[in-house]
């Protein structure tokens, strides 16, 4: 993470979507300084990240669904319940032990993509592991109030599915993230007070479908990200670099004014004051 150059391009700081329960250690070891703790207020959360020596980093603990397909597959290709529960075990513990560190649950969620599917006896039995992992970090996510970071890729439908019984049965805040649902679905969005965050795959020439969904999503359900280090935004010179950082998160806010027809400190704002309500803080 190059925070020098993110800080250079007005990124003041980021959230670290976990990708698996055992990675938070390393997160708060390596960058201890920086990491913000759940005792900040709205206005301490705000200092900090106006502060120029600082870099605030707000740390999620997850079970990410391709992790899930990998990890929790037996040699038969079957969903592996044993390890599922360690893994749930682990999570929970870890999520209670370090509970004044962690803003978020997730990633967590549903990935039907190719190399998801791969080595599964049925697509059935996949749906049973990342289901079950789903479920585990939302009912943790309920216990200890906080929000869920949603993973939804080629499953957009079964995600949805599985939110509406979550909010239903547990009103668990929550944020899709690479937000791939239509410009239909920002109503339903809106209706569960729920948020939408685009990635760099919203400068990408084909993403029409992501492009109308973003002017008809709501503001109150607005948010940006840079998915770090992967999907990286198209910078204006039709370049996309291998790695992506969060300095380009500057390159998605100032695509996502043009296309919303506002400014790009508007919407900078505004991702900062929907970061706040996802996370709690107001």
């Amino acid at each position: 993470m190059h925070v020098h150059a993110a800080r250079l391009k007005g990124v003041q700081g980021c959230v670290a979507a976990g990708v698996w329960w055992d990675r938070l250690e390393p997160l708060l070891s390596n960058y201890r300084e920086w990491i913000v703790e759940k005792t900040a207020s709205a206005e301490i959360f705000r200092s900090l990240f106006l502060a120029e020596s600082a870099f605030p980093i707000l740390a999620s603990i997850g079970l990410h669904p391709m992790e899930v397909a990998h990890r929790w597959r037996n040699t038969n290709g079957q969903f592996d319940i044993t390890q599922a529960n360690a893994d749930c075990s682990a999570i929970r513990a870890t999520a209670k032990k370090y509970r004044d560190r962690i803003w978020a649950l997730g990633e967590t969620g549903f990935d039907f993509a190719a190399e998801s599917i791969e080595g599964w006896i049925n697509k059935g039995e996949l749906i049973r592991a990342q289901s079950y992992a789903f479920h585990c970090c939302s009912e943790l996510a309920h216990e200890l109030s906080l929000p869920l970071i949603v993973h939804s890729r080629s499953a957009w439908g079964y995600t949805k599915n599985q939110i509406e019984k979550v909010v239903d049965s547990k009103s668990v805040r929550f944020m899709i993230h690479c937000f791939p649902g239509s410009s239909e679905d920002a109503q339903w969005i809106l209706q569960r007070n729920g948020f939408a965050s685009f990635g760099g795959v919203l400068t990408w020439p084909k993403a029409k479908r992501m492009k109308e969904a973003l002017i008809k999503m709501p503001n109150e359900c607005l948010l940006f990200e840079t998915d770090a280090p992967d999907l990286a935004p198209e910078l204006e010179n039709g370049y996309r670099p291998n790695r992506n950082e969060p300095q380009l998160l500057k390159a998605i806010i100032g695509r996502g004014a043009e296309m919303k027809g506002c400014s790009e400190s508007f919407l900078a704002n505004l991702n900062m004051n929907n970061l706040e309500r996802l996370l709690g803080m107001n």
